[in-house]
Order: structure tokens, then sequence, then C-alpha cells
């Protein structure tokens, strides 16, 4: 059902007004998406747990801050030494502070979250790339605020207030 009120938000931003929505909306719910990848079945807890995840770790950071939550989460996805799935990832133990700070994981800011779906669909989905250098080897991330002891990894950039790594 979330993934139908996005569609049809970007339907309304596509096209204009609700009358003009309703006559296009079939051509403009064509995406191309790549071989393999079935938006309408695909496990919608993996779309959950990368919007979570953008939404506890970056929903006060630039839309370029929370793509990067996004990349970071999918390269670990992608990469030997982490759980081969989203939600593994997420889940994996003490990763990302959210999961263990003691505090409450309801989501409080709707907005907030909406923007962090769609970036989680833009990810998983549409198999999109941070506009950054060396996006793809992202691996690590912290923020400006803490100091953890972290061997054989490079500071590569820094965005809003975390500070991201490459491995090496």
């Amino acid at each position: 059902m979330r993934l139908l009120i996005c569609l049809f938000t970007m339907v309304l931003l596509l096209v204009g007004t609700p009358a003009t929505a309703m006559e296009t909306w079939e051509n403009n719910l064509i995406i191309d998406l790549p071989k393999g990848n079935d938006i309408m079945t695909s496990d919608w807890n993996e779309l959950e747990c990368l919007a979570t995840n953008i939404y506890h770790e970056a929903r006060s950071e630039s839309r370029l801050g929370q793509e990067l939550v996004a990349q970071v989460t999918v390269n670990r996805m992608n990469h030997a030494s982490f759980p081969d799935t989203v939600c593994g990832v997420v889940r994996q133990s003490r990763q990302f502070s959210w999961t263990h700070d003691g505090k409450s994981d309801q989501i409080a800011d709707r907005a907030a979250y909406e923007k962090a779906y769609i970036i989680a669909i833009e990810y998983i989905h549409l198999k999109k790339t941070a506009k950054v250098k060396h996006a793809n080897v992202l691996l690590n991330y912290h923020a400006d605020w803490v100091a953890p002891n972290w061997d054989n990894l490079t500071i590569t950039l820094a965005v809003g207030s975390h500070i991201f790594y490459k491995r090496g």
C-alpha cells in the first residue's frame, strides 16, 4: 500500500493535477527495472528495513546525507563481510546506533519517513548510486561527535554530521 501511495505521489509530481494524473496514470507507472527485480512482488521487509535505517540514522540530514546512509547499507549487503540482505545488514549486532541505543524506534515524523521510503525504493529497486566519488566502496560512517577506534579505514568524505569511510 505504501508503494502505491509513493507511486501515486510521484505521478502527481510528474503530470500535475489529479484529473490529469487519473487520465494518464498507467503510462506514468511504467518504470524500467533491472531484470529479475519485480517491485510488486519483492520482499517489503527490505524496503522497510532500509527506510527505517535511513530515517533513524539521517532524517535530519540533507538528501545526499540520507542517500549515503542508503548507499553504505546497500554496499554492505553486497560485500562478503556482511549479511546479504538489507534487513540482515541493518539488524546485525551493534552496526547502527539506533538499533541498540535504548530509545524508542517508533516513527514520529511521517513526512521524514516517507522521504526515506522513496530513497529506499531508489536504492533497492532502481539500483541508484550516490553521486559522489567512491560511493560504491563506502562501508562505514559515524556521526562527527563520536570517535570510534577503527583500523584499516580511510576517511573518504564528510556530509552533514556524518563521516564516511572506505576500507584500506
